[in-house]
């Protein structure tokens, strides 16, 4: 990682970020509980940028509730915290060590005085592949066996008795590349200069039988709801939103996922639970068994919208999840019960 660009980033984001957060909070109410909700200037602050508008919209008690810090920073007034969210990178460690040991000594805080804590940064398992995958396996979920490659020229003679085909992607990051491996000429194009901590991953077939296309699913997970967010499907093995193949019946496809409630709800949201997490953006996979296959929870999704051109069908889907969001902080907060249906009464 480039320390010395987000270093930069911080600096020159970061200012303008704390005057923000100085003009937004003093319009806010100061009755406990509040949330406390922590950014990191040189990184996904913006992450949940429409979720915010769309409280301040339709959940205004909330919006008025929600204190902003950008780190490094301390809150002023510890007794008024009811709850501490980190809207920060799962990445962070690796590009921002200072501001990640900050975020965990605010999560330390919170834990010392009792404070709940939504998607705590220090989780080992919400921010490493290996781990995640591992755990979901010794569960009994289907999950891609991976193992970390810290010597290339030893792996290259063992494989770390991987099958072929299998994968080497990065174990950290997302949207990094990912290999190809049928053989061991294959290993020599891998490109292991440009990987952080490369990984070999067992590959899972999950081609259709219906149409040949791979398909990901994801839903949003968030405390007890889980949102059918969207399908991508694509011809190749390496399921990519810049790959899409789109048809009417893809499309229908989509419309009806995101209607209808998910068939693997109780599963997904204990793989969630097995994380330590409370929000998730899960990506999986059906195979031609129809047993699921989860490959990966984000713990900081995008929850904004695709582009309007081609998000019109995704947008109830959209909000949906921005209420789930809403109710799991007013339940954490205490002023609704978990099982209230207050917010979730949106249904656009």
């Amino acid at each position: 990682m480039n320390l010395l660009k987000y270093h930069c980033k911080s600096a020159l984001f970061g200012w303008p970020l704390r005057v923000m957060d100085q003009m937004s909070n003093a319009t806010r109410c100061h009755d406990a509980p509040r949330v406390l909700v922590v950014r990191h200037p040189a990184k996904r602050s913006y992450t949940y940028r429409e979720c915010l508008r769309w409280i301040r919209k339709h959940v205004p008690q909330l919006h008025a509730r929600m204190e902003f810090l950008t780190l490094p920073t301390q809150p002023r007034d510890w007794d008024s915290i009811g709850l501490l969210a980190c809207w920060t990178a799962d990445t962070m460690r690796h590009w921002s060590p200072d501001g990640y040991r900050e975020a965990c000594n605010l999560t330390n805080q919170c834990r010392a005085r009792g404070i709940p804590v939504v998607n705590p940064v220090d989780s080992n398992a919400a921010h490493s592949k290996l781990e995640m995958t591992t755990i979901w396996r010794q569960s009994g979920i289907r999950a891609p066996r991976c193992e970390l490659i810290q010597d290339v020229h030893a792996f290259k003679e063992s494989m770390a008795g991987m099958s072929f085909p299998f994968l080497i992607r990065d174990e950290q990051g997302h949207g990094r590349p990912s290999c190809w491996i049928s053989s061991t000429k294959d290993l020599e194009h891998v490109p292991w200069h440009e990987m952080i901590c490369p990984m070999a991953s067992e590959f899972i077939d999950t081609r259709s039988p219906k149409d040949g296309l791979f398909r990901k699913y994801r839903c949003i997970v968030a405390g007890d709801e889980v949102i059918p967010r969207h399908i991508i499907a694509n011809a190749d093995w390496e399921v990519r939103p810049e790959r899409r193949v789109n048809s009417d019946e893809l499309h229908a496809e989509e419309v009806t996922f995101i209607e209808t409630h998910p068939e693997h709800a109780d599963q997904l949201r204990y793989a969630t639970q097995l994380l330590d997490l409370d929000i998730a953006g899960i990506d999986y996979s059906i195979d031609a068994a129809g047993e699921l296959v989860l490959w990966e929870a984000n713990p900081v999704p995008n929850l904004n919208a695709p582009p309007t051109h081609r998000a019109q069908h995704i947008l109830p889907a959209v909000e949906r999840s921005f209420a789930a969001i809403a109710k799991l902080y007013l339940s954490k907060l205490g002023l609704i019960e978990s099982h209230s249906s207050e917010v979730l009464t949106w249904n656009r």
